[in-house]
């Protein structure tokens, strides 16, 4: 049969008008990302119910969704989304027309049959509770049809309420194509209309081959409901009803057709979401046009509105909906009173989800019918089957009627529980005391032979039980103290160690009081002054020798559970350069920074690089493998960015100065925060202290040498005052010579925040004509006196320059580089900005050009060096990203030596994962391992872990039985709190390897630098940036993510090898 199966087959609807195929493709229309998935959906609700379902369902989306504005979705996506979702529903309505079952899946076509044969001819077979209760008539059938997706709840929903229309409206109803006049029809003929049971000889099973599985399979569910009350072994052979199902009742029908209708409601999570949105308030903000208004006047009412479930279950029980359909939001913990049969149209995922949709039908004689999927594709898929589940609810019902049986029999409990060898612990000798005494006496409280039994009993009374304890005697005698019939041997409660438990009585006291029953109340009493001694040297009785409170015993057990952690002590590096105390060169290894791009090279070969590029200096070597790091930028394009293979070196003190100074240079001349009076500087001690190799930026030559004179050329230049930058590019003679020697970066006065390219002279004089037409300016000195406010020369040079490049502060998001490509690209298709006037020059690609007076300009502040700025411009980005990989690296060795088990596990896994694991939730850069995926699997971890430890722990294991099951999860709660874990970390010192700064002007603070700030009264203050520890939250969630990323690299991959796992 066509499509019968689930929505795990992959089977097309054929409905047998041939053609198979499905919806039309919603590739390369126009949509959303985020609409692919929604389509999706109505692609496979088309393949499970039909054309008919998803013509009528997406005519409703399409009337009722709006526009994802959360995920930025345009108009124009919108327009086509709606657009499509009609075209679907005209293409569904055309195959209606031409497919002889109506546009129905066989499986629909069951299901509508099953319902009009339960509902509407009133087959649901509850005539022998209603003729008990001595009813006039049949009660109404109510009941719930359980479906896995909200989606095809809601259009099954949809489809029900559309079918109840068009058979009450005259006009329509002649369109509607019932199910018996359909191939997928499965009713009986039958004549008469008389209550009749066919005869063995011509069972109605006749209408279906037997060997075919799939109509077998949905044979036994329309025709074999299981009865809830009857023997579960008979319930896969039941066929009682098939007459009432199929046969015509008297008084059930009159000319008008059934009396009763399929009355439909639904019930799902978060309906407004299955379609991006189809909340009703959205779509009142929508502009609606007056065809579409006359459209909505005609239609059903709002179909995806959020319902309680007070009000949905109160209209069953009023008769008002006859049908709920839904999702496992009905499985469990909601009554449903009146049901009175229920059908499980996917599939049963497990035997619980069997047990909890069974258990809604709660009237007498309900019938459970199950959908099963008996397609060969599907049946190579492990599902849970009817006869599967009922199996394992038998073994379970065994099972606990075997338990039951334990507490009856006494010589059982005491062959169970009576010790091997004789008691010998630590009370043993205070218990002989103590029947020799006659009383025990503890520090603050006393029990004597008259005491001892009822302060027992009340000590079993104050033992916290599960609500199944309390069901029945022989249950809570388990939990209760037992003597037996000789009144020698007491047994006690069974949360108790089993070495405690059994308590005999002395040989001596055997005869004591003789057989009558002041005797054996004598030696009861006795047992219990024995028992109230071991339970005090338990610690289970107080001071006073009184039951302790059950939050006594979960202090007690919490100050057992939370043990002191350990310390260690933290990494130093002592082989950072002192200029103080240090007098000898010593050796360092520098990795050159090779960054490349089409336009890059391109800008590096104008501004007369010559080979030459920054370089990371480092007092150890680095990690072996530095992952490549790729940028897109708005002007220089993609460049790509490799640390070069390591050179050895030797470098004085002095000379370890002066890069420290040139490295705090580029730093404030690129990411200082402007706006605040912050800046960098070198500082040793956070360089020794620091969980980072200690490392700084230098600069090499075309001979891949320190270039030791430009380096000294930009510490020169870092310490100018603004008169003398202002006078450099001031006194420069550019009457000669078109260019300066080497281009510079340049500020105008007028503007101290832009920065210019110079290149050198442009041959003309600010008196020159200016080239746009602007009311009023006639030469460059008129532009710069009206536009900027600033006065210049007639006389003065104009300096061929470029804009600056785009110096991005984050690591920019794809939406973001989008936004700049656009502006550029606009910037591009304007030819008065790409148009070259007389002077401008344009040598590097990607640049506007412009024209700035010489007598303007400035130098600009700590770094003047084109190229070198050119080369700096993702330079915090590499040293970010460079500080995140050698932290990575450094935490892993460093586990490795403190943590070694820990360890073991990280360096089997590569860097960029254990890095994604230890950064803060809000540093995340769009690793590829899913932060929350790992973090919420070691969370699971870390529970298994605690509640291991809590029943193997030598300390713990004899008194977690104790404690009532919320009272253990109050233990592994205060075990994996926050605070717990924060004191775990710092302990241990993970905490000082979490990355917890992201990428901004003052936020994050390079390697071996320190920020400070210059206060107003020209003192110096330090930002405490890096002060900042991470908060308990964040350290929980580090550990989590640790232990989720090694249980998916050791367990769920394989990666790790065997012998470590």
């Amino acid at each position: 049969p066509d499509n019968l199966s689930s929505s795990s087959s992959s089977s097309s609807f054929d409905g047998g008008g041939g053609g198979g195929g499905g919806l039309p493709s919603h590739r390369g229309i126009g949509l959303h990302e985020s609409r692919i998935c929604e389509f999706n959906q109505l692609d496979r609700l088309y393949h499970q119910l039909g054309p008919k379902v998803v013509s009528i369902y997406s005519a409703t989306v399409a009337r009722e969704c709006s526009r994802n504005k959360w995920m930025n979705e345009t108009p124009r996506e919108f327009d086509a989304a709606r657009r499509h979702l009609r075209d679907i529903s005209a293409f569904c309505s055309d195959r209606c027309d031409v497919c002889p079952s109506g546009g129905r899946t066989e499986k629909l076509a069951v299901l509508e049959e099953l319902l009009e044969d339960i509902v509407e001819r009133r087959g649901g077979g509850n005539e022998e509770e209603e003729e008990e209760e001595g009813g006039e008539g049949k009660s109404d059938p109510v009941g719930v049809v359980f479906v896995d997706m909200r989606i095809t709840a809601l259009a099954l929903y949809d489809y029900f309420r559309h079918r109840k229309r068009a058979l009450a409206d005259e006009g329509d109803g002649a369109s509607w194509i019932p199910v018996s006049e359909t191939k997928w029809t499965r009713r009986p003929k039958m004549t008469t209309t008389t209550t009749t049971t066919p005869p063995q000889e011509e069972p109605l099973t006749a209408d279906f081959d037997e060997d075919d599985p799939v109509a077998a399979a949905i044979h036994d569910a329309t025709y074999g409901g299981i009865d809830m009350d009857s023997d579960m072994d008979d319930a896969l052979t039941d066929t009682d009803g098939i007459d009432d199902a199929y046969g015509t009742h008297e008084g059930d029908c009159d000319e008008g057709g059934p009396k009763n209708e399929i009355r439909c409601e639904v019930l799902v999570r978060h309906c407004t979401q299955v379609f991006k949105y189809l909340d009703k308030s959205k779509q009142a903000k929508r502009l609606v046009s007056n065809h579409e208004k006359e459209e909505e006047a005609n239609v059903q009412p709002w179909l995806h509105q959020q319902k309680k479930i007070r009000d949905v279950l109160d209209g069953l029980r009023r008769g008002e909906t006859n049908v709920l359909i839904a999702t496992s939001l009905v499985e469990e913990g909601v009554d449903v009173a009146a049901c009175s049969f229920v059908i499980v149209f996917d599939r049963l995922r497990s035997t619980k989800s069997y047990v909890q949709m069974k258990g809604r039908a709660r009237r007498k004689n309900a019938k459970l019918y199950v959908f099963q999927d008996s397609h060969p594709r599907a049946q190579s898929q492990r599902m849970t089957t009817l006869k599967e589940a009922q199996e394992i609810q038998n073994r379970i019902l065994r099972f606990l009627e075997g338990r039951a049986l334990l507490g009856r029999d006494k010589s059982l409990l005491r062959r169970l529980f009576r010790p091997r060898s004789k008691y010998a612990g630590p009370s043993i000798s205070a218990e002989e005391r103590a029947l020799i005494e006659e009383e025990y006496r503890a520090e603050d409280g006393v029990v004597d032979l008259s005491s001892a039994k009822a302060l027992l009993n009340r000590y079993a009374v104050n033992i916290p039980l599960d609500a199944s304890a309390k069901t029945s005697r022989e249950r809570l005698m388990l939990h209760m103290p037992s003597y037996d019939d000789e009144s020698t041997i007491l047994t006690l409660p069974s949360h108790l160690p089993s070495d405690t438990r059994c308590i005999e009585l002395p040989d001596i006291y055997h005869d004591y009081g003789g057989d009558t029953m002041a005797g054996h109340k004598e030696r009861q009493n006795m047992l219990a002054l024995v028992a109230c001694v071991r339970l005090h040297s338990l610690k289970l009785l107080n001071s006073r020798l009184l039951p302790l409170k059950n939050k006594d015993m979960q202090d007690r057990l919490l100050n057992v559970a939370l043990t002191r952690l350990p310390t260690f002590e933290p990494v130093t590096h002592t082989e950072v350069p002192d200029q103080e105390t240090d007098k000898e060169e010593r050796e360092v290894l520098v990795y050159p920074l090779h960054q490349s791009g089409s336009v890059f090279s391109q800008n590096d070969a104008a501004l007369k690089g010559e080979g030459r590029v920054l370089c990371i200096v480092s007092t150890a070597p680095l990690p072996d493998e530095i992952p490549g790091l790729n940028f897109r930028h708005s002007e220089l394009g993609f460049v790509a960015v490799k640390v070069g293979a390591a050179k050895k070196t030797k470098l004085s003190p002095e000379e370890w100065g002066e890069l420290s100074v040139f490295y705090s240079s580029l730093m404030n001349a690129r990411f200082r925060k402007r706006s605040k009076a912050d800046w960098f500087r070198y500082s040793p001690n956070k360089a020794k202290r620091s969980v980072l190799t200690p490392h700084i930026v230098g600069c090499l030559d075309k001979n891949g040498s320190l270039d030791w004179a430009r380096i000294r050329k930009v510490i020169k230049d870092y310490c100018r005052s603004d008169e003398e930058r202002e006078q450099d590019i001031a006194s420069v003679d550019i009457n000669g010579s078109s260019d300066f020697p080497e281009p510079r970066v340049v500020c105008p006065l007028y503007d101290p925040a832009m920065k210019y390219i110079a290149f050198g002279n442009s041959n003309l004089k600010c008196s020159a004509a200016f080239p746009s037409t602007i009311e009023g300016v006639k030469s460059y000195q008129d532009y710069f006196r009206k536009s900027r406010e600033h006065e210049v020369p007639a006389d003065s040079a104009l300096l061929s320059a470029q804009r600056f490049w785009h110096l991005p502060r984050r690591v920019l998001r794809e939406k973001n580089i989008e936004r700049l490509l656009q502006k550029k690209k606009a910037a591009e298709e304007d030819t008065d900005i790409l148009k070259l006037h007389e002077g401008e020059r344009a040598p590097c690609d990607g640049l506007v050009a412009c024209l700035l007076p010489q007598q303007a300009c400035i130098e600009c502040q700590h770094l003047s060096d084109a190229h070198l700025f050119l080369h700096c411009v993702h330079l915090p980005h590499i040293l970010y990203h460079t500080d995140r990989i050698i932290q990575t690296q450094s935490f892993v060795e460093y586990t490795v030596e403190r943590l070694p088990k820990l360890g073991n596990y990280l360096k089997g896994i590569v860097v960029e994962e254990v890095m994604a694991a230890i950064t803060a939730r809000s540093c995340q850069l769009g690793e590829e391992m899913s932060y929350e995926k790992i973090e919420w699997f070691g969370d699971g971890v870390l529970k298994m872990i605690h509640t291991d430890t809590l029943l193997h722990s030598r300390e713990l294991r004899k008194w977690v039985a104790i404690l009532h099951e919320g009272d253990l999860s109050r233990l592994r709660c205060a075990m994996g709190s926050n605070k717990r874990l924060r004191d775990a970390s710092r302990s241990t010192g993970i905490s000082r390897y979490i990355l917890i700064h992201c990428l901004g002007r003052g936020q994050w603070v390079p390697s071996c630098l320190e920020m400070y700030t210059i206060t107003e009264e020209g003192g110096v203050v330090d930002a405490r940036i890096e002060s900042v520890e991470p908060s308990d939250k964040v350290c929980a969630d580090v550990i989590e993510s640790l232990l989720g990323l090694i249980y998916v690299s050791a367990f769920v991959r394989g990666h790790l090898p065997k012998p470590l796992i």
